[in-house]
């Protein structure tokens, strides 16, 4: 019997050093290649991708780094995309009790150069064509497949799994930079730079979510927003909140008073996709001197949506209100009126 004993304790011995050994000297890098071979057979275009690092315990780590995409012919050299770094950690442990911890999702250096030409032309069109094209299968294994599933399922009743439970920590998006230019309508438009991150994302559990981004229109068109709140998702009863929400919104334009116009937005934001319905309550608006307060709310939101509100202005001075619109105030006698 001790000799059945210890032999068990060496093959277990033997077993959690070669588990160490896999996992101190397993290199992810090693399929760089397929992984570069993929992502063009699925997309078209050129794919270049720099050091990749993996962690298998105790959580399953992944780090991407300096991936690229290449453009479409006919839109200059400028990658479609570029990404400096992705970085996802998922728990190993929880998923044996069918829950789905991940840990703060990274996407940091995100660039994007999106491009419509003169004659219609995008050069994000046949990225998921391309991807299409590779994934058909041939049109008789697609008709056998429910059958042969059809026949297990008679086979035998088999009892529902517990739904997977999904957590994430939270997302931070770092230093993304979109440039669009439409040549049919003239448009350019830079966003750099967007942020934003987020708690721990739960359905039905509120989290903090702060954003900001610059956003130019060329030539002399600049908005500068900031945006802070508590969010709710409750994807399954289609019912979405944030509470707490603040709004700072900075516009720069020459046709406009002084040329920049600043606000502030305030409120308590709801809508129940379900019912078509959304409110929000309380509402604060404080523009060009002005101090709004209320509430509003609005039906059938998918349709037609119709808006109510009510609305209650603070005592202001209307020459100054008038001044920081733009407008002249009327000559009056009295200097003291308006």
């Amino acid at each position: 019997m001790k000799r059945v004993l210890y032999a068990a304790g060496l093959v277990l011995l033997i077993l959690i050093l070669a588990l160490g050994v896999f996992l101190f000297t397993f290199d992810a890098n090693r399929f760089r290649p397929q992984i570069v071979e993929l992502v063009e057979q699925q997309t078209g275009r050129d794919f270049r991708l720099g050091e990749i690092s993996l962690t298998l315990w105790p959580s399953l780590g992944l780090d991407l780094h300096q991936a690229v995409l290449g453009n479409a012919p006919g839109f200059g050299e400028t990658p479609l995309a570029r990404i400096e770094r992705i970085h996802l950690k998922v728990a190993l442990l929880p998923l044996l009790r069918r829950e789905l911890k991940v840990d703060t999702i990274l996407l940091d250096g995100l660039q994007l150069e999106l491009a419509r030409r003169a004659d219609g032309r995008s050069n994000w069109e046949g990225l998921a064509a391309a991807g299409d094209a590779t994934a058909k299968a041939p049109e008789g294994q697609r008709q056998k497949a429910p059958a042969r599933a059809q026949g297990k399922a008679t086979e035998g009743a088999v009892a529902p799994e517990a739904p997977l439970k999904i957590e994430i920590r939270g997302l931070a998006i770092r230093n993304t930079r979109i440039h669009y230019r439409d040549e049919s309508a003239g448009t350019d438009l830079v966003l750099d730079p967007f942020e934003l991150e987020t708690g721990a994302l739960v359905p039905g559990r509120p989290m903090p979510l702060k954003a900001r981004l610059h956003l130019k229109r060329q030539p002399d068109t600049k908005l500068d927003a900031t945006l802070e709140g508590r969010l709710t998702l409750d994807p399954e009863r289609q019912c979405y909140r944030i509470e707490q929400l603040k709004l700072v919104l900075g516009i720069e334009a020459p046709d406009l008073p002084g040329g920049r116009l600043e606000s502030t937005l305030e409120a308590r934001a709801e809508a129940d996709l379900a019912a078509q319905t959304a409110q929000l309550d309380p509402l604060r608006l404080r523009l060009l001197g002005l101090d709004i307060r209320g509430k509003a709310s609005a039906r059938r939101i998918l349709e037609q949506p119709a808006w109510q509100a009510r609305l209650e202005v603070a005592e202001f001075n209307p020459r100054r209100v008038m001044q920081k619109a733009g407008i002249n105030p009327p000559q009056t006698a009295d200097d003291k009126v308006l």
